[in-house]
């Protein structure tokens, strides 16, 4: 099973490219400013080429995920954003888009619109030859929503391990790992998404390897980290990111046991 790390703080792209071949891993996923900007995804792609890294998702446009249940323009301003993030995946051959299941706080929401909206997305990326990775966020109610609408092929479920902890406490998403094509591990302390490495939190990350297992789950193992302030006063960069393949390692011997 092949390793991938997604660093979307703290080291500048060359770098965090340089450093996660360096350490071993086989893939890396970009961060959303990517999947916004051609320009930006260009990078990433020649960057990841020219290394022998599979670019194995982009990271989509966070503030838009949030909107697709807004009822009104606001989510069909959302949506298209999102499809503009397709537009450059299928352009630069990234072959999964992750998005958020996420419900805004702040606006008139509604999960029909949500998956109506989802469903418009996931055809125009199917009709592109992209997939869709729907993650757990804050509404587990939204991401039963959606998956149970979208049967299309081209869509599939991203588990992050970090937002079930602090987003969704006590939450049992097994139900979804069966269609999980891609999967952001870390931990945290259930409180705040703070990204830290595996076994640095409360995860139970034995369990979740081998429901991952069971489930039939043979995509990448990737690790989701934040080169953050606390981080930096313990890591070099290069430091950082080896141990962060080091935990990737741990995890697919608890994965593979």
């Amino acid at each position: 099973m092949k390793l991938g790390v997604g660093i979307f703080e703290g080291i500048p792209l060359e770098e965090n490219l340089d450093l996660a071949k360096a350490a071993g891993f086989d893939a890396v996923f970009s961060d959303e400013t990517a999947a916004a900007d051609r320009a930006q995804m260009a990078r990433w792609r020649e960057g990841c080429d020219r290394r022998g890294l599979y670019l194995e998702t982009a990271h989509c446009s966070l503030a838009e995920a949030r909107g697709l249940c807004i009822l009104g323009e606001e989510g069909d301003r959302c949506l298209r954003v999102l499809m503009r993030n397709v537009d450059n995946c299928a352009e630069f051959s990234v072959p999964i888009l992750v998005t958020h299941a996420s419900i805004h706080k702040d606006f008139p929401c509604s999960y029909d619109e949500g998956c109506r909206r989802y469903a418009l997305l996931a055809d125009y990326a199917a009709d592109r030859g992209v997939k869709i990775a729907i993650e757990n966020t804050n509404s587990v109610e939204f991401l039963q929503r959606a998956l149970d609408a979208l049967r299309q092929e081209n869509v599939g479920f991203c588990l992050d391990t970090g937002h079930n902890l602090c987003f969704t406490p006590g939450a049992d998403l097994t139900a979804f790992y069966p269609r999980m094509i891609c999967c952001h591990l870390h931990d945290n302390d259930g409180q705040r998404d703070a990204h830290l490495y595996p076994f640095e939190g409360i995860c139970d990350f034995p369990a979740q390897m081998r429901k991952m297992r069971e489930a039939g789950f043979d995509g990448y193992l990737t690790i989701e980290m934040a080169y953050s302030a606390s981080y930096r006063q313990l890591y070099t960069e290069a430091a950082f990111v080896q141990k962060a393949y080091d935990c990737a390692v741990r995890l697919r011997e608890m994965f593979t046991a």
